[in-house]
């Protein structure tokens, strides 16, 4: 992740706002957002024996609600999203970690590792490309990495164009409420050629690599899309 990303939602931990907005989304996405959840498990063939790594966790709340299907869960994002994050999951089977997953050693391997609402804010195609290989280094054979909630720009624009999309448009401006806390202008833009390139990068390592669409009920879901991959 950027570091001008990195520590704007390092300093959005200990400010007044739902765990909602601090990841990012609107204030009326809170009944969408408990629907990544079980997306995400049912993507991941979560398996209570299962450990999962969560990269870019931020507030927690899709880390808590995965964590009740598998056997443990480590989390890590910036040392202030962690130290307000640590109370909230005492006595739950999560760990934490504080620090930039980039320069930070993780020195386990997962079943399962996911990577959510996170690669957009690289701030290159080498650093997402870096960030996704190490990554998917923390697989154990055969395990599965959900690379989620892409914003696909060519996605958007097809989606904007579209009937479904103006009509989409209309009702969204009367409802949105507030902005997403860190704004599109601060991530790096992700397209079709990017995605394939991803897929191309991964399978060229041996891995299985495939795009896989998101449930229309997810906050974002008509302009996003997620990744999987399996380590050989």
């Amino acid at each position: 992740m950027g570091r001008k990303s990195f520590e704007a939602y390092g300093a959005l931990a200990g400010s007044p706002l739902s765990e909602t907005q601090q990841a990012g989304r609107y204030s009326t996405q809170v009944k969408d957002e408990r629907r990544i959840a079980p997306d995400v498990a049912q993507k991941l063939r979560l398996r209570k024996t299962d450990t999962l790594m969560d990269i870019g966790c931020g507030p927690g709340l899709v880390t808590r609600m995965i964590a009740r299907r598998v056997r443990r869960v480590v989390a890590m994002d910036h040392p202030s999203t962690i130290r307000h994050l640590r109370p909230k999951v005492q006595g739950l089977n999560i760990s934490l970690i504080a620090g930039d997953f980039l320069t930070t050693a993780v020195p386990r391997r997962f079943d399962k590792v996911l990577v959510y609402s996170v690669v957009q804010y690289a701030t290159s195609h080498s650093e997402a490309l870096a960030f996704l290989d190490k990554a998917a280094e923390l697989l154990k054979s055969g395990g599965m990495m959900l690379v989620g909630d892409l914003p696909n720009v060519d996605m958007k624009r097809r989606f904007n164009e579209s009937p479904a999309g103006r009509r989409f448009n209309k009702s969204w401006r009367k409802k949105a409420g507030a902005v997403p806390t860190i704004e599109d202008d601060e991530t790096y833009p992700i397209d079709d050629a990017f995605v394939a390139e991803i897929l191309l990068h991964f399978r060229a390592k041996g891995f299985q690599a495939w795009v896989v669409p998101q449930p229309r009920d997810l906050p974002f879901a008509f302009t996003r899309e997620d990744m999987l991959l399996v380590r050989p």
